[in-house]
Parts: C-alpha cells; structure tokens; sequence
C-alpha cells in the first residue's frame, strides 16, 4: 500500500492531544505476558519486529531490535540510509487494531533521536481509502528517552485499523529508537451508541486518480496547467495539480473524465444525484477558487454547456488552511441553464480571478456524485 501525504499542521486537529509526561526514564520491568486491556503486540521489541512492519516507499530504512531501551531493554532502532522525496516515506507501523466509534485511545511509547527532530504520529485505516481517524499529531524526540503520551477518539468503527510512526525520513543518518509501545482504551470509556441502519446509497467516483482516472485536461496556457501529481493526494498516491504564477488574471482548469469519447457514451448520468463532492488542498498564494460542471450536447463537438460557478469557500470555509478538506455541494445549487444536460456530465472546471500575484497550486482528488 501507499502512505498518503503527512502535513506539518496536524497536531492542530480536533481531539489529538500529545505531551512528554516524562524527561528521564525510569527502570522498566517487562511482564511476561501483556497487561490487561492491552491492543499491541510485541510492543517491547522481545521479539524482533514480529507484529511490526516497516514501509519505505522510495525512502530507505534498516530497522533492527536492539538492547539499548531504556536499562539496556529491547528497542527497535531505525537509521535513515536514504530519505526519498518526502519524509512520510519511511515509517514503522502496526495494524489489525480494532478502533471502536466513540471510545477514547491512550498511546504510550519511549522514544529518542540520535540527533533532536519531529516525527508523526497517527492512527489510520490499515486498509483502502487509508484514511485517517482524525488523529495525527507531530511530536519532538530529544536525544535522551522520553516517555510519549498520545491520545484520540474513535471517529468510528474499524476492525483494521493502525499505529504509525512516521515521517522519519528526514536526514541521512539520522536514528530513531522506540520501546514499549502500548496503546489501551481509556477505562470507562464506552462506544458510541449504534444509529439505525442507513443505506450507503450510490456514489459513481469519476476520477480519483487510480482506478477511476482516464481522461484529459486542460488550462489556462498563459497562467496555470493541470497534470496528474504523484505523492500528495488524498488517497492513493496520485492527484490532480492545478499550478499557477501569475498576477491579475484568470486562472483556470479543466478536466474531462470521458476523454474525449465519441458517440452518447460522453457523460455520467447524475439525473438520480444529489451532490457534487471532491477533495481538495491548496498550496501557496492562492485565490478564492470557484467550480462548475460542464457537459457537451447530445453528441461530441457540440456547444458546451455549464451550470453556473460557485464558490468553494461557501461549502469550505477553511479550503485554502493548506490540509485536505472534502467539498460536498448539492447539485441543486449547481442551476442548470438551458442546454446543459445532467444525463451527460463530463467535464469538471476550477478556476479563480487572480486578485494580485498568485503562485502555488490546488490539489484535487476522489471527484465523485452521490445521491445523499
């Protein structure tokens, strides 16, 4: 599997909480068996990397259990041999974790660097989508042993779910050790209580960039392009980038998930649709982003036909923070003037007047309509 994208601003989200309860360690003792309550295995490292898996991605990494915890205890020590593209490439992680929607979550870990840096922290799905549970946080190891406390909420259930440590490959050369990893439900804590059965409904997913992703796009040639963009996306490894840098004019972008095909097999029918969703995250200096659906007539080469633009601020007000955030507008708001046709929506249009110099990117994934 890919990892998706780690962002420097995720200890600011809802219901993550981490602090360094200890500076210095004291003598642990290892029980023989594991404390009750207790969702890890092998959190010690007595048994190799037995339970624990660790991801490279392009990244490099040689991971070994050692003597050298804490009183000359089990650890895993990671070293960075080559860093990759992007720090989340190298990460160590265990999965199979039953997340319960409601209960509370405490990790606890001892940790250190050879040289002072930040890691991440999270837990995710351990299978597709990968996403994450609301709950990431970055925390600063020292060159000493630290005990680590992270704790979070069950957003829901997951009978696969994972703890990751991550974002470690920052610097050639640089180590990393842990130990006593533990994670437990908070006593006391119950999960939510079960809502009434609700059907999923349909949801046709016109491109998200693996296996929804044929089609083709244009832009704007004198201020903006858009292409396929790989290590940063939503979910999966690939998204669409809008990119610009430019002042005082129209920026914009399309992408047509039919490519072009001839004959009525031109559109997707959203006549049973009720709303229009994507994931998107902006980078840079940008502006206030609008979008618009577009199809093509009864047959190819026809006058295109839009609904009008509408502002993605008024469905996201936090779209431009720099994380990734999931837009959801009604198709009723998306009016339909005479000649666009819903039973053969194509096209998917960006674009935003350049209040001033621009220069940074929209990053688009996961489009798709659905009928709640």
């Amino acid at each position: 599997m890919t990892y998706r994208k780690q962002s420097p601003s995720w200890g600011s989200l809802l219901g993550v909480a981490a602090v360094i309860l200890a500076a210095a360690p004291a003598t642990i003792c290892t029980a023989q068996g594991p404390p009750a309550g207790e969702m890890l295995a092998n959190g010690g490292f007595n048994h190799g990397l037995t339970k624990w898996k660790v991801e490279e991605s392009g990244a490099k990494g040689l991971a070994e259990a050692v003597k050298e915890g804490p009183s000359g205890q089990s650890a895993l020590r990671i070293k960075v041999l080559n860093v990759g593209s992007d720090a989340w490439r190298l990460q160590v992680y265990q999965g199979g974790l039953r997340i319960e929607k409601g209960k509370k979550y405490t990790l606890e870990f001892w940790a250190k660097a050879a040289e002072a840096g930040v890691i991440t922290v999270n837990c995710m799905q351990n299978h597709a989508p990968w996403e994450h549970h609301g709950a990431a946080t970055e925390m600063a190891l020292g060159t000493t042993w630290k005990l680590m406390h992270f704790a979070f909420d069950g957003p829901w259930d997951d009978k696969d779910s994972r703890i990751t440590f991550t974002n470690l490959a920052t610097k050639v050369g640089q180590t990393y050790w842990f130990t006593n990893c533990s994670l437990k439900a908070v006593p006391g804590s119950k999960p939510a209580a079960p809502k009434p059965t609700i059907s999923k409904g349909r949801r046709v997913v016109v491109w998200d960039g693996e296996k929804a992703n044929v089609g083709s796009g244009w832009a704007n040639p004198k201020s903006s392009s858009i292409l396929r963009a790989t290590g940063d996306s939503h979910s999966g490894n690939t998204a669409m980038e809008l990119k610009f840098k430019t002042s005082h004019i129209w920026v914009g972008a399309g992408w047509d998930w039919f490519a072009w095909k001839t004959g009525t097999d031109i559109g997707t029918d959203t006549r049973e649709m009720k709303t229009l969703s994507f994931w998107m995250k902006s980078k840079g200096k940008t502006g206030a982003l609008e979008v618009q659906l577009q199809c093509n007539g009864d047959i190819l080469d026809t006058p295109e036909h839009h609904t009008i633009k509408v502002k993605v601020g008024k469905y996201c007000p936090q779209f431009l923070d720099g994380k990734w955030h999931q837009v959801r507008i009604p198709l009723t708001e998306l009016t339909q003037p005479v000649g666009y046709d819903p039973r053969i929506v194509s096209q998917i249009q960006f674009g935003f007047m350049a209040e001033g110099e621009v220069d940074g990117s929209f990053l688009f994934d996961d489009i798709s309509f659905d009928d709640k």
